[in-house]
Formats: structure tokens, C-alpha cells, sequence
């Protein structure tokens, strides 16, 4: 359903995920998660905290929202499908300029 939400908005929803793995620490300059249990197990992995400062939270580049994590809408009705695209928008458009920033 999330995919037919977003072709409404112009956006097609090609990728798929797959399970986080510890050499994504190494490969990846952030690590960005959608809800606080993902959070805590991606934090959890990194025992030194060598890495801490690449665990992010989407809502963390929110820019309008302030909320928690992004909630999982599959259990409600198209109106939780249309809001997680309003914070997925709101959020990147955060990100996009933190990483404009940092360069």
C-alpha cells in the first residue's frame, strides 16, 4: 500500500530492505533508522561506541515535525500511509541540508 501512496506523489518505490549487518558501519557514512526499536538494536551493536556518532533517526533531520520515530502504518488506514510520506518529505528535506552542511 505504501507504494501506491507514494506513486500519488510522484515518488516509485523500487528498493527493498534487508537486515542491518555490521560492515554497514564501515560502509555507510550514516545509518538512519525509521523507529526507536531499530534504533536501540543498531546502538546495541556498536558496543565501543566507535560508531555512535553515525546512528541517526530519520525524525532527527525533521525540520516541521517533532516527534519520536516515523510510525509503522500498516496497521491503520490510507491516512497513516499519507502521513509518514508527510514526515518521509519533512525528514529529508532535513537530511538533504545536514548533508549539504557537512561538506
Amino acid at each position: 500500500r505504501m507504494s501506491e501512496h507514494a506513486i500519488l506523489r510522484g515518488y516509485e518505490l523500487k528498493s527493498i530492505s534487508r537486515p542491518f549487518e555490521n560492515v554497514d558501519f564501515i560502509n555507510f557514512d550514516l545509518i538512519i533508522t525509521m523507529d526507536e526499536d531499530n534504533f536501540q538494536q543498531i546502538k546495541w551493536r556498536d558496543q565501543s561506541k566507535k560508531y555512535a556518532e553515525k546512528i541517526r533517526r530519520m525524525v532527527d533531520f525533521c525540520i516541521t515535525y517533532k516527534i519520536q520515530e516515523i510510525p509503522d502504518p500498516y496497521y491503520g488506514g490510507d491516512q497513516g500511509f499519507e502521513k509518514v510520506l508527510d514526515l518521509l518529505e519533512d525528514s529529508c528535506q532535513g537530511l538533504f541540508k545536514y548533508i549539504i552542511d557537512q561538506k
